[in-house]
């Protein structure tokens, strides 16, 4: 087996939560040489498992690195209080010349056989490095969007590739330009829909018509609080694509309109809201611990249930589950679990607008408690996403939102302790 195919069966079994098979393959990857196109896969895999030591500890032995793999040294190097290394990163991501498109930094990556490396590469590439400022959101987006617009459709491992596909293959790439009908792209997490909707008001200077193609769990909510666009799922998808003029993605979205926007732009149906209004005297807290199954961070974003024990114990809380999927199955005692009653995210919009905050990893929930202003406190990671950095525990993206970041990969025990302690004082 080649190396590419073993990093791409490394990747499958991350994707599929089998971290055992993930680091079997990566042992059978080190075994096969040790030259720079290895070590860059399994720096990239043992990353995507949460081993942000392992993987800074691999990149830094390749012996050529490309400005790309500098900058991502210099990121983990930051995370794990590397000072040396981070200066040495540093210094040399200024000597050499920046590429100028992400598909020539993936084409220089490529093994010898010609196999593309995991598509995990551009998010590696991207995700450590902390967009701090709304220019660096733009610079990281564009270097993205160029490597999306060769490969997106082998990407995107999920119902909505169909949609890229389609408009890939139909459809210009709008650049800005005013246009009849544009056709806007929502086709990664559910996320990524909360938090880039914001802009879609905004388009409409410049397009006659908007179609946003969406999740299906996402679409009644979108379509409630999006009057004047056309929200379309993605498996009815093909005939609007067909109708519109050109396509963007959701990331393009913040460059076209400018600025951060209103980030509390998401509002359920007040008769809905009254439905799942929570009853009952005390505080009323939403927690989610989990992430979706599909992603490939979902081993190292979640917090085990047993860890927030000491927040169950609070006195004076009554705790919401706000999970759904597999892990929903954790729900402890005495915290109610909505999970068999949930059935979009209209109905979870409405359940978190009677609560007082919503305590959750990075995932969808977080970001939709975001987008409707509910004070979110967040569980982050050491290495976090973009919409996640910033000054302290704020982020411009979502000012509701409060972060408690991890000091040190992986360990989770001092953040939930930050959180208990806060919300004793509360």
């Amino acid at each position: 087996m080649s190396a590419a195919d073993l990093a791409l069966e490394a990747q499958a079994a991350i994707r599929d939560h089998d971290a055992k098979h993930a680091r079997e393959c990566i042992a059978r990857l080190r075994s096969l040489d040790s030259g720079d196109d290895v070590r860059v896969m399994v720096g990239v895999l043992e990353f995507s498992l949460g081993d942000v030591r392992g993987a800074f500890e691999t990149l830094r032995r390749i012996e050529k690195k490309t400005a790309d793999v500098w900058r991502i040294v210099h990121a983990l190097a930051l995370q794990l209080n590397e000072a040396e290394a981070a200066h040495e990163a540093a210094d040399a991501v200024q000597n050499i010349p920046m590429h100028r498109t992400i598909e020539d930094c993936i084409a220089e990556l490529d093994d010898p056989g010609g196999k593309e490396l995991p598509v995990i590469v551009p998010q590696l590439l991207g995700r450590p490095i902390p967009a701090r400022s709304f220019d660096g959101f733009l610079e990281a987006e564009a270097r993205w969007r160029r490597w999306v617009v060769a490969r997106a459709p082998s990407y995107f491992p999920t119902p909505g590739a169909a949609a890229i596909k389609t408009a890939t293959k139909m459809l210009p790439l709008w650049t800005g330009e005013a246009v009849n009908r544009l056709c806007v792209l929502f086709i990664a997490g559910r996320g990524d829909t909360f938090m880039m909707g914001r802009y879609l008001q905004a388009l409409r200077t410049k397009a006659a018509r908007i179609t946003a193609i969406v999740s299906p769990d996402t679409a009644p909510l979108v379509s409630r609080c999006a009057p004047g666009i056309e929200v379309i799922p993605w498996r009815e998808c093909r005939e609007p694509i067909r109708a519109a003029d050109a396509y963007c993605y959701w990331a393009m979205l913040p460059g076209m309109a400018g600025g951060y926007g209103n980030a509390e732009w998401l509002a359920p149906d007040p008769a809905l809201c009254e439905q799942w209004r929570p009853r009952g005297p005390g505080r009323h807290i939403g927690i989610v611990w989990g992430g979706s199954a599909g992603s490939e961070f979902n081993e190292s974003r979640s917090v085990p249930i047993a860890m927030l024990r000491a927040l169950f114990e609070l006195p004076g809380i009554t705790w919401h589950s706000l999970q759904v999927g597999p892990k929903a199955r954790e729900c402890p005692e005495g915290v109610i679990d909505y999970s068999g009653r949930i059935r979009n995210f209209h109905d979870t919009a409405a359940l978190i607008a009677g609560l007082d905050v919503v305590v959750s990893v990075d995932t969808g929930v977080a970001n939709l408690a975001g987008a409707m202003g509910k004070p979110l406190w967040l569980f982050a990671e050491s290495v976090t996403d973009f919409r996640w950095t910033g000054d302290g525990d704020r982020t411009p993206w979502f000012p509701s939102a409060r972060v408690f970041r991890q000091n040190t990969a992986g360990e989770w025990a001092p953040v939930v302790d930050s959180v208990a302690r806060r919300l004793h004082a509360a």
